[in-house]
């Protein structure tokens, strides 16, 4: 298959702001079909490897995201859950 794969790594005290550690996505050349690239194999690519420091963060500015609980004691646990870790 064909297409882009993006990841970055955040430092482990940005859990719960992102995912801590290795992340990576993929989008096939059309755009119809992606999602998280947790393993792979690259048969053939070019790799651009960007180093940056600067984290930008936008927030919904929903009632819902005004309320939810996002302090929960299993934030962790939920993460891992969500990315098959």
């Amino acid at each position: 298959m064909t297409g882009t794969l993006a990841g970055f790594r955040m430092p482990s005290y940005q859990q719960g702001i992102s995912v801590a550690g290795y992340h990576s996505h993929f989008i096939d050349k059309d755009r119809h079909h992606g999602g998280h690239a947790p393993d792979y194999r690259l048969v053939r690519g070019t790799v651009d490897i960007s180093v940056s420091s600067d984290l930008h963060l936008s927030l919904q500015r929903t009632p819902q995201f005004a309320h939810a609980d996002l302090d929960g004691a299993d934030v962790d646990e939920q993460i891992r859950q969500t990315e098959g870790g």
